[in-house]
């Protein structure tokens, strides 16, 4: 981190939009457990002359555009301009489309992922900061944090059919697996907005803790996880009758900034920037397990698919740390580029790929050896990735 002359970039930490809004630091977190398909071609299979494989999206935030990984040969083949500041995005299921969330510009840029071009742009409201795709739906949700609404957007014809006002600041958002409710965090007003997505209105409005930044629903759609970054501790919310089921305390962990669901559902990791270290939370008893000290403040989380390994994101040690999900113990820590902010992993966990923010590059790990497999160099300030 000596002698770096990145200064206007180190801000940037968060992955997706470090927002300092009405006294509140806004973090939305799309891409960590969203929902977007990843995917990726195994070590040592070569593709046939000329067919490009699975494809990596990277936000460039200062930039204002996506650089375009193939991911078979870790090289960049074509960079698309998007908005102002783009921070979050949403691949459809099919993969065909991607929604890129634009902070600055206020919108919301449509790629269309087998030509690498932007088709359409659509307005929504003021400073976008989450976008979640729902699933078995022709339906994506844009979380407005100046505005204080959701917009939803018709993706078959890419265009918003509705807006639905919800509480202040929302900062992001949680789609239930089965696809009949949206969760929003507001953290300017302590509060969660359920949304019905039957009827596309807010069913219901809980009370949470000071400022809640992040929230996650369990793969069994039993749950939903807010943490609350300035009460320093963690809302269960029932899903069933969305009613507050507890509330969890963290014991040492001050700032709890992102909470995230292991695969199969047994275990919340809740990262806390101010005491740079992990609340792992047993999400049958709701309670804390145990503590992971970190070598600084963690901000990203990824599980491989089987749940056994955690890969944390340390911008300011410049660091991955992979976290033995049983034991809670740090197996090892990867050295990647400068300020990393976020990370991506592939379905069957074989790559991993990691936004760089002040180096301007994407470190490719292979989750298996802890080792970085090669460094890419993209647009100016990565801060997100989706992998097709």
């Amino acid at each position: 981190m000596t002698g770096k002359t990145t200064t206007g970039k180190q801000r940037h930490w968060y992955g997706v939009a470090g927002l300092v809004l009405a006294g509140f630091v806004l973090v939305a977190c799309a891409g960590l457990g969203s929902g977007p398909g990843v995917g990726g071609t195994p070590p040592g299979v070569t593709p046939p002359p000329g067919v490009i494989g699975p494809k990596a999206f990277v936000l460039n935030r200062l930039s204002g555009n996506v650089s375009v990984i193939d991911t078979v040969t870790n090289t960049v083949t074509t960079t698309i301009t998007v908005g102002t500041t783009p921070s979050a995005a949403v691949l459809l299921p099919s993969g065909t489309k991607l929604y890129v969330a634009n902070t600055g510009s206020d919108n919301v840029s449509v790629i269309n992922t087998t030509t690498n071009t932007v088709i359409t742009t659509i307005a929504v409201g003021d400073a976008p900061v989450d976008i979640r795709a729902l699933p078995g739906s022709t339906r994506v949700y844009v979380a407005n944090s100046l505005s204080g609404n959701v917009s939803v957007i018709d993706t078959s014809t890419d265009t918003v059919t509705t807006t639905i006002s919800v509480g202040t600041n929302p900062a992001a958002l949680a789609v239930l697996p089965g696809g009949t409710k949206v969760y929003v965090a507001n953290a300017g007003s302590n509060s969660v907005s359920v949304i019905s997505t039957a009827s596309q209105t807010v069913t219901s409005t809980l009370p949470v803790g000071l400022n809640p930044l992040d929230l996650v629903a369990t793969p069994g759609s039993t749950k939903v996880y807010v943490a609350n970054n300035v009460s320093n501790n963690v809302t269960v919310i029932n899903t069933a009758d969305d009613t507050i089921a507890g509330t969890v305390p963290l014991p040492g962990g001050t700032g709890p900034r992102v909470v995230r669901v292991t695969p199969d559902g047994t275990r919340a990791y809740v990262l806390n920037n101010t005491s740079a270290n992990i609340s792992v939370i047993d999400t049958a008893a709701d309670a804390v397990l145990s503590t992971i000290s970190m070598l600084s403040s963690p901000v990203a989380v990824v599980f491989t698919p089987n749940s056994a390994s955690a890969l944390v994101v340390l911008p300011l040690s410049d660091t991955v740390s992979v976290i033995n999900v049983g034991t809670s113990g740090l197996q090892v820590n990867i050295v990647v580029g400068d300020e990393p902010n976020f990370i991506a992993l592939t379905p069957a966990g074989v790559r991993g790929f990691v936004t760089n923010g002040a180096s301007d590059n994407v470190s490719v790990i292979d989750p298996s050896t802890a080792t970085v497999v090669t460094t890419v160099a993209v647009g100016d300030n990565p801060v997100f990735v989706v992998v097709q």
